[in-house]
């Protein structure tokens, strides 16, 4: 098919225009870096008016971005771009340097297969913690859960009560864990329990969650003891991970705001009230052989 050429007069006003836009392009300092970094003449400009100038917009509003949140394009942090391709001028998407730091910082959340992390944790570490006014018991506790975090043998357990820290000694271990390359989930437990027992009846997604859980490298349980206990949570939801975990030796970190005793009278009973004493013995069996016991104590940290 013969190609229908168009060609669009210009009045003299925009012709001069056309001219002294040409000309501020030509003289850019960007403009100028491009030309020379791909050792073009400044004629080149003149095939790629319109491209350059929107390379020019693009450049300026950069250089007075501030960080991610203050971008103002579609995908943040990503930007047109101009590339020289067979000789053509072709436009291109790039990172800025503020998402690829953000990726470089957040790398290893890509190892986590299952998360209910809050953001806020995602790059905490044992080293940010602020020990000048702690304790003596929680750096004692501290002291024995980075040591652990180096040669870890089995989990543990940590308990105490609101707004301690405990999340966040469990976020330290589970971030090592990942910026080591291991794959880890990270549940709240009564989120995960209400979710399978949302979808109880889709036995692909549930099967496909307690197969993930069983076999990441590290598991941590946060505020296990504040889900519903009914019969199915217990026995056929957490019975089954934990049983399979302690029997392939896998490292599980639980938190709770009970210790073993309680977190057991926990198990014990269903939302109806019924008691079950043998179950949650079995639970708590899998939970006490996988778990060293450590409790946490300090200052609520919420307030």
């Amino acid at each position: 098919m013969e190609k229908i050429r168009i060609d669009i007069q210009l009045n003299p006003a925009q012709v001069l225009s056309r001219q002294q836009l040409m000309q501020s392009l030509k003289e850019n300092e960007d403009v100028l870096a491009f030309l020379s970094k791909h050792q073009l003449d400044p004629s080149f400009v003149e095939k790629y008016v319109g491209k350059f100038s929107d390379y020019v917009e693009v450049c300026n509003t950069c250089k007075k971005c501030y960080g991610l949140k203050n971008c103002p394009y579609g995908i943040q942090g990503e930007y047109r771009d101009l590339d020289v391709q067979n000789g053509k001028l072709v436009i291109t998407s790039k990172m800025c340097s503020y998402l690829k730091e953000h990726n470089n910082r957040f790398a290893h959340m890509k190892q986590y297969v299952m998360n209910h992390l809050r953001e806020d944790l995602y790059e905490v570490d044992f080293n940010k913690i602020a020990l000048e006014n702690e304790s003596i018991d929680y750096l004692k506790a501290y002291a024995l859960i980075k040591e652990w975090s180096i040669n870890p043998t089995k989990g543990l357990y940590f308990y105490g009560g609101f707004g301690v820290g405990k999340t966040y000694l469990a976020a330290c271990i589970s971030n090592g864990f990942a910026r080591n390359g291991k794959t880890v989930a990270f549940i709240n437990s009564s989120e995960f329990c209400n979710e399978m027992r949302m979808n109880w009846n889709q036995n692909d997604y549930l099967q496909d969650a307690i197969r993930t859980l069983k076999n990441v490298d590290l598991l941590v349980v946060d505020d296990i003891g504040s889900e519903i206990v009914t019969n199915w949570v217990r026995d056929e939801l957490l019975f089954p991970i934990f049983d399979d975990r302690m029997g392939n030796h896998k490292l599980t970190i639980f938190t709770s705001n009970y210790n073993y005793d309680e977190l057991l009278n926990h198990f014990m009973y269903n939302n109806k009230g019924e008691k079950d004493e043998i179950n949650a013995l079995r639970l708590m069996e899998r939970v006490k052989s996988m778990s060293t016991l450590v409790q946490i104590k300090g200052k609520n940290r919420r307030f």
